[in-house]
């Protein structure tokens, strides 16, 4: 099996955190590792804060010829500019903590090759205040059937830590929906497919500030995001009983209303 691993960074107009972005993902002490930055950016700010780095050989560098958006950027990564068998998505304004994370991600890969996604908990940074705090999937390390994630946790481990492998997540049209939900609807689908590992531990910085898409307050914009939930619970039926699948949706409706509430 080939264990070779592509970091996936889209950048929007995000000079501020963008090198920090990249210098985590190249310091990774795993040698078979590209990392690569496709540039979605209206202006060429995140370009010239990348300029430290463009003379290293792990990392490559696309500038979009036109603005694409979120979901668009991200299908362009994974099944044009990726070339590694596994890869993880790391928003430009997020970052890792842990610079062994990709190492022992694999090493669970090698040990079970039944496995299609590892995952991590995260560190919550609220950038204005500099409050930080954990997310997890749950408080010890696990291997486990993917279908849990609809019956035991409900949840995913977040984005910013699943290493998933491409070759499966194309055949299943990844980030086909156009929401911000974009990413939870493929993965959960992915999760139908295999095992799932977790590391309980924080391995990267999901960053909250002002122009974080999970966080507009447009409350009218975020209830025609929820159309993902929907594709997730249509998808899941082929493997999943019907009562599962329900119990998950209704769930799925509960924790985003009360984002909504919070909003």
């Amino acid at each position: 099996m080939d264990y070779s691993v592509t970091i996936m960074i889209p950048a929007y107009n995000q000079p501020r955190y963008i090198a920090q972005a990249v210098a985590s993902a190249l310091d990774q002490d795993y040698d078979e590792l590209e990392v690569i930055v496709s540039d979605d950016s209206t202006d060429t700010e995140t370009e010239a804060a990348l300029l430290p780095y463009i003379t290293n050989k792990r990392l490559r560098y696309h500038k979009n010829d036109r603005r694409l958006g979120r979901v668009e950027n991200y299908r362009l990564l994974l099944n044009r500019l990726a070339r590694g068998s596994w890869v993880i998505m790391l928003d430009g304004d997020d970052y890792f903590l842990d610079l062994r994370y990709i190492s022992k991600a694999i090493q669970f890969i090698k040990e079970d090759n039944s496995i299609i996604l590892v995952g991590a908990g995260i560190r919550v940074l609220y950038d204005e205040t500099k409050k930080a705090e954990s997310f997890g999937l749950t408080d010890q390390t696990v291997i486990f059937d993917g279908k849990e994630v609809f019956s035991k946790y409900n949840r995913l481990p977040n984005h910013q830590t699943d290493l998933y492998r491409r070759d499966l997540a194309q055949q299943l049209n990844f980030y086909r929906h156009p929401s911000t939900g974009s990413d939870s609807e493929s993965l959960f689908r992915l999760c139908l497919h295999g095992k799932v590992a977790y590391l309980a531990e924080d391995v990267a910085v999901w960053r909250i500030h002002s122009s974080n898409t999970t966080f507009v307050h447009d409350i009218h914009k975020q209830i025609k995001e929820l159309s993902f939930i929907e594709s997730v619970y249509d998808y899941s039926l082929q493997y999943l009983d019907s009562a599962t699948a329900g119990k998950w949706r209704t769930n799925m409706y509960r924790s985003i209303v009360m984002h909504l509430l919070s909003l």
